[in-house]
């Protein structure tokens, strides 16, 4: 991370999966973040490497650093914003609203406290309209369920001994593809900087070995190819 003011402006790469890197010889960059903090907000914008921006959030705080409110707004490749959400930490709301290109509001939806409170579609002339059709679909599972899964790992995972000698721990977050046979194909690291490098390498190496094929994601019937993300952990014995 390069700092370009040591009080309040940071800069920083991502990789696609929008983790910060900061061996761009080693890992591939695809965004930056430019974030300014002072003392009751932080607004951090992430934009891809030809300046485009991608999103831009602003969190307000309290006199204890607490969050009270957040924005977010999502751009499309044309820098039209996509999509704009805002929660309100203290009373408990948030409310999302989605943009067509030519800026007219597609869709709003409200909650409060967790609880979806209202929900509106809108056609590309601004009016109201029924809510999209869903497709019928089938979530993928792996073999055994999510038991058989965490059965595996517990099995399996073995924490690298410089690591556990070191008490380095933390999370992989490991991205594959599941085809539509149910394969895992090409598992790789989404935060290869935040961790210690043969966590990684055990987290990968454990994903990579899966025995069995999951039940495909399905969609109307037919089976599909599907992005996913896991999570592998590695918790430090206590003292």
């Amino acid at each position: 991370m390069l700092t370009l003011d040591a009080q309040a402006q940071e800069f920083s790469y991502l990789n696609r999966f929008l983790f910060p890197i900061s061996d761009t010889t080693k890992y591939q960059a695809k965004y930056y973040q430019q974030s300014f903090e002072n003392q009751d907000s932080l607004v951090a914008g992430i934009y891809t490497l030809d300046h485009s921006i991608y999103s831009k959030k602003t969190v307000c705080f309290d006199e204890e650093k607490e969050e009270t409110l957040s924005k977010t707004f999502l751009y499309d490749s044309l820098g039209n914003v996509k999509s704009y959400r805002e929660k309100d930490f203290v009373l408990a709301y948030e409310f999302e609203i989605g943009f067509y290109p030519n800026g007219i509001v597609k869709s709003r939806r409200v909650s409060k406290s967790g609880e979806e409170e209202k929900v509106e579609f809108f056609d590309e002339k601004g009016n109201p309209t029924a809510p999209p059709a869903a497709l019928e679909g089938v979530m993928p599972t792996p073999y055994g369920g999510m038991v058989g899964w965490n059965n595996y790992l517990a099995e399996n995972l073995e924490f690298p001994l410089k690591a556990l000698y070191r008490r380095k721990g933390g999370t992989v977050y490991i991205y594959f593809w599941l085809d539509k046979e149910g394969n895992i194909v090409n598992p790789e690291i989404m935060n290869p900087e935040q961790v210690y490098p043969s966590l990684a390498e055990e987290a990968l190496r454990v994903v990579r070995d899966y025995p069995h094929q999951w039940t495909p994601a399905q969609k109307d019937g037919e089976n599909i190819s599907i992005a996913m993300r896991t999570p592998i952990r590695f918790e430090t014995p206590k003292r």
